[in-house]
């Protein structure tokens, strides 16, 4: 028999998954958080730049390439080119962490699964139904079969994407 989704319960459990990815590696949390975030302004400030230089760009033709507005075109051009590749560089950079994050958290996850589950000095709880399913679903059993890491890392792309769409 399976259970709804309730949206409520799924966003407190991202919540706090999210929380305790900070609790057990704060600096890569962190760093992937920031790369995120960079990942998903560069493409924003990229399209500003560009209307910038077509802005610019305009009054600037047939006056020559030593004018204030050619210089003008020609820093944004560069704008344009370092924006790119802080783009690529901060994607890559934040898969990488978001991927090694969420391998960090689904260990340290399996290893409190592996605590719990040899706590007790008998063995009548491993034929409980109730607790062998609290079990299953800590080490990512359920509909999808996904570990908890993978969650954390599609956070991180969330994210990057929310910053993109705002902007």
């Amino acid at each position: 028999m399976s259970r709804a989704r309730v949206p409520g319960h799924e966003r407190r459990a991202l919540t706090a998954l999210i929380g305790y990815s900070f609790s057990a590696a704060p600096a890569m949390a962190t760093l992937t958080a920031v790369t995120a975030v960079l990942a998903g302004a560069a493409p924003v400030g990229i399209t500003v730049a560009t209307g910038e230089l077509v802005d610019v760009l305009t009054p600037a033709i047939g006056h020559g390439l030593g004018t204030p507005a050619a210089r003008e075109c020609y820093r944004l051009v560069a704008l344009i080119a370092a924006l790119f590749l802080l783009a690529h560089l901060t994607e890559s950079a934040r898969t990488a962490l978001g991927r090694a994050l969420g391998r960090l958290v689904t260990g340290r996850l399996a290893e409190r699964v592996m605590m719990a589950a040899a706590e007790p000095a008998t063995t009548g709880h491993l034929e409980d139904p109730a607790y062998l399913g609290r079990l299953g679903r800590a080490r990512g059993e359920g509909t999808i079969d996904m570990p908890a890491g993978e969650a954390v890392f599609g956070f991180s792309t969330r994210a990057s994407m929310w910053v993109t769409s705002i902007g």
